[in-house]
């Protein structure tokens, strides 16, 4: 997950499904999903350096987002300096590495030893989670948040 020692560069972009459900059948407002966001990023300890919506009737199974929009993604990220994208939505394993590897191309190309920081992809979940470890006290919270990364890296693998 992610973690403010690791990426104390700027993140942009919540990214949401247009009229996505949530489990218990209820519609999310746009903008109340955005705020949401927001508050978790700086919860997380991150710096939101701007943000970006697309309005998705179906999914690109490789990078979630469409190309069209991975190409403004890539640019606001180098205009901004940033390293972290976080989107609000729950990407698969194989799309968080497709994006983390598209976004990076031009980095690992120019130095097999990545002098430059990368640029992350986080979903959702991931980010929670991080929150979650930023805030565990005790041992048995430890334990727990512990335990939840170690299920969240699990479905990862077997997804993958």
């Amino acid at each position: 997950p992610v973690s403010p020692d690791l990426y104390d560069g700027a993140t942009p972009a919540p990214t949401r499904r247009n009229g996505k459900k949530n489990d218990d059948g209820v519609y999310f407002i746009l903008e109340e999903s955005m705020t949401e966001m927001r508050e978790l990023i700086k919860t997380a300890g991150l710096e939101l350096n701007g943000e970006m919506i697309q309005r998705l009737h179906e999914v690109n199974p490789r990078t979630y987002i469409g190309s069209g929009k991975f190409i403004e993604a890539q640019a606001m990220l180098e205009e901004l300096g940033s390293c972290t994208v976080v989107f609000d939505a729950e990407l698969t394993p194989g799309q968080q590495k497709s994006l983390e590897n598209a976004f990076n191309k031009n980095r690992l190309q120019n130095d097999f030893m990545v002098s430059e920081r990368e640029i992350n992809a986080v979903d959702r979940t991931a980010l929670i989670l991080d929150i979650f470890a930023q805030h565990a006290k005790t041992r048995e919270g430890k334990l727990q948040v512990d335990l939840a990364l170690h299920e969240y890296r699990n479905v990862e693998v077997v997804d993958y």
